[in-house]
């Protein structure tokens, strides 16, 4: 059997500034942390991403959506960033982010 890396997550441009992964390291490898934000049976995801043009960091929902492009259609699943979302963007110089499940509610928690 041949496996094949899918790109899921290709969008990284919001609003003229360029976001990258926080690169890892053995203190605080990088980390998807994986919910389901919406109650849809999908898992969803937190990210912490940086600021390519400055030293910002920021939490961002990554919502597992039906593909919507031609790299995805073999999974049929791709994540959408939700770039405006204000209660996430409220929090600058995020160090990580992750969701709490407490009476099956989903709630998030990000660490700065």
């Amino acid at each position: 059997m041949l496996l094949q890396w899918v790109p899921v997550l290709s969008d990284f441009k919001w609003r003229e500034t360029v976001w990258s992964f926080v690169p890892g390291k053995p203190s605080q490898p990088l980390a998807l942390h994986l919910g389901d934000y919406n109650l849809d049976g999908f898992p969803d995801a937190l990210v912490v991403l940086r600021n390519t043009s400055s030293s910002g960091q920021q939490a961002f929902l990554l919502e597992n959506v039906p593909c919507n492009n031609a790299s995805c259609q073999s999974v049929g699943r791709m994540f959408r960033i939700h770039w405006d979302q204000s209660d996430l963007g409220a929090i600058q110089n995020a160090i990580m982010a992750t969701f709490f499940d407490i009476y099956e509610d989903c709630l998030l928690f990000v660490s700065k």
